[in-house]
């Protein structure tokens, strides 16, 4: 692992909701995971939890279309790039 682009981040403990009907639990969860991002603001990095970037399947939307691309108009490749350097 090169540690100049990559960094774990223990995870210290996780938050799920408590329903009977796991296809709505799963959308009331949360990860506590250590502070890794000392510095990155200086040195000019975005921190970008990836679930969120597969995230799918929301009622009433296209199944295979991730919510990140719906949600920020990124609906070409070029979009896609621009947006992840910016």
């Amino acid at each position: 692992m090169d540690r100049s682009i990559l960094t774990v981040a223990k995870e210290l403990a996780s938050v799920v909701h408590k329903h009977s009907d796991g296809e709505i639990a799963k959308h009331c969860t949360a990860i506590v995971r250590e502070c890794y991002e000392l510095g990155s603001e200086e040195r000019g990095e975005r921190l970008i939890v990836c679930t969120s970037l597969v995230e799918r399947g929301h009622i009433g939307t296209d199944p295979e279309e991730p919510v990140v691309v719906r949600a920020f108009g990124l609906d070409t490749e070029e979009k896609r790039c621009e947006w992840l350097e910016r």
